[in-house]
């Protein structure tokens, strides 16, 4: 694994970086700590983006988690922001169509458990393009299976959901619980647990699956939901309706 960062808004990049590699990892902070041979705190302050690592610094520490440091060109240049920001400025429940509502709704009433991927993830994210279906990335037990195929006898359903093809990495713990099919008391972890059964993938987890002028708006997004709110997710649970 390789984790991009660059030293413009140096601590957002490197906090992202640094969270996701010790998440993938499986570490808490307290044991990537011991095992770079660096105090908690630092870890901390690092992943909270209240301190911007030396270059050595954070290579260390992201070795400890499996991880590889590599300086790369910014992903957004030359990508228009008016409509990113536009986009922004709309409530996420207003980002995706009525019939993709329903969708989601028969996937929710069949308690269907899954990661939302895709264009309709990306703009629930904040980006500006076209969606009209929706791409999931179901949990392959056997019995949300038998779930899912239930749901897929719903119209509505079968009309827009289609699962993601291929090897697609969605790391679970980094993924936010759509609003309203969320338990304003659940906590997310690397496994599915009872709670919320609907997902969206994370902005990091969406750019590593596009490529050419998607994975450079995707990067844009990134960037301005960095600027307008460094740490920022879609949703926060506490404050989303059951």
């Amino acid at each position: 694994m390789s984790a991009a960062w660059a030293t413009t808004r140096g601590s957002v990049n490197a906090a992202r970086a640094l969270r996701t590699a010790r998440r993938r990892a499986g570490l808490s902070q307290t044991e990537l700590a011991r095992r770079a041979g660096v105090p908690p705190q630092v870890v901390n302050r690092i992943e909270l983006a209240q301190r911007v690592p030396r270059v050595d610094t954070l290579a260390r520490i992201l070795a400890a988690a499996g991880a590889t440091l590599t300086v790369s060109r910014p992903l957004g240049a030359g990508i228009d922001r008016g409509p990113i920001r536009d986009m922004l400025g709309m409530p996420p429940l207003q980002r995706l169509s009525a019939y993709q509502h329903e969708a989601l709704e028969g996937l929710r009433r069949r308690a269907v458990r899954f990661v939302l991927a895709g264009d309709a993830a990306a703009r629930l994210h904040g980006s500006p393009i076209d969606s009209v279906g929706l791409q999931i990335v179901p949990d392959p037990d056997l019995r949300n299976t038998r779930r899912l195929d239930a749901a897929r006898q719903l119209s509505a359903v079968s009309a827009l959901i289609s699962l993601v093809e291929g090897d697609y990495d969605v790391l679970l713990e980094e993924a936010t619980p759509l609003p309203w099919l969320a338990s304003p008391t659940f906590r997310i972890g690397n496994r599915w647990v009872d709670g919320p059964k609907g997902f969206v993938a994370s902005i990091d987890d969406l750019i590593s699956a596009a490529s050419g002028r998607r994975k450079e708006l995707l990067g844009a997004v990134r960037e301005e939901t960095d600027l307008q709110s460094p740490g920022h997710r879609i949703y926060r649970p506490r404050e989303t309706a059951g």
